[in-house]
């Protein structure tokens, strides 16, 4: 499954072509990424399927599925879609960040150990208490969305969008990361600036702006085909890089030298030039 994975994480910025131009659903590309597709959902199937018969615990993402009446087909694809984003480059991201920016990750770490007491790990109930480490993610997520082009969809009727003319069975790809370096919405877009999104340090005039930025942060997409997964994938990225953050420091590989933020162009947003970083573990007293 990991193999699948893999492939289709490779090829899926080709093969994605498909979805805009039918003609390349003949490339080599698309056929690899359909295959490994196939078996990445046979793997879930088999793992899913024996829990939708024994009825799951009530506080589990499959349970809230099946409270829905899905169908069973509907609630595996629900359940891909997790597992599929949870390779989750975002937290990678946010580290990089914070190499570049030891402020800010100091100041991140001071947060950590006012909630922990320095005294002991990360846990994931604390993700939700730390509003700091909530505003690293958002403003990782809007300077490096995951999907910068979003899932492509398809009109399901005729209809017109600021006077364009869109036709029934037309691909519609939004395109995320235009919408998040948008300077109308945020100052300074190439700038990381995780306060940007802290109330506490913004005067009452710029709330506003704020719920704004927070309006047009669409990481996770929007509106009722939005990722099942971003409460999950909120929690993971957030509690990863604050368990990263609280036990090590993280600098430059070579001092002096910072890492490369240049993205690697395809369906998902990675880094073309692999992160390194020096890795220091902190002491706890």
């Amino acid at each position: 499954m990991h193999q699948a994975l893999d492939e289709y994480i490779e090829t899926i910025s080709r093969a994605s072509l498909a979805d805009v131009f039918k003609f390349c659903e003949n490339l080599p590309s698309h056929k690899k990424t359909i295959r490994a597709v196939h078996a990445i959902k046979k793997r879930i199937d088999s793992l899913i399927r024996p829990h939708i018969v024994s009825k799951p615990p009530t506080n589990t993402y499959l349970h809230f599925l099946l409270s829905q009446d899905f169908s069973e087909d509907v609630i595996i694809s629900a359940i891909h879609e997790v597992y599929d984003l949870g390779v989750d480059a975002t937290s990678v991201w946010a580290l990089t960040f914070l190499v570049r920016g030891q402020k800010i990750q100091e100041r991140l770490y001071r947060e950590i150990q006012n909630v922990t007491g320095g005294q002991r790990p990360v846990k994931v109930e604390d993700v939700n208490k730390l509003p700091y480490l909530q505003a690293v993610m958002k403003e990782t997520m809007r300077m490096k969305p995951i999907a910068p082009m979003a899932i492509p969809h398809k009109a399901l009727k005729d209809t017109s969008l600021m006077g364009k003319k869109i036709n029934k069975g037309t691909a519609v790809m939004v395109n995320l990361y235009a919408i998040h370096h948008n300077p109308d919405v945020f100052p300074e877009p190439y700038k990381f600036m995780p306060e940007r999104f802290l109330k506490d340090v913004n005067s009452d005039e710029t709330l506003g702006d704020i719920k704004k930025m927070e309006s047009s942060l669409l990481a996770f997409s929007a509106g009722m085909r939005m990722c099942a997964g971003m409460e999950l994938g909120k929690l993971q990225s957030g509690f990863g890089v604050a368990s990263f953050v609280n036990e090590f420091k993280w600098d430059c590989a070579v001092e002096g030298k910072l890492p490369d933020l240049s993205e690697e162009h395809s369906f998902l947003l990675s880094m073309q030039t692999p992160l390194e970083a020096r890795v220091t573990r902190r002491i706890h007293h």
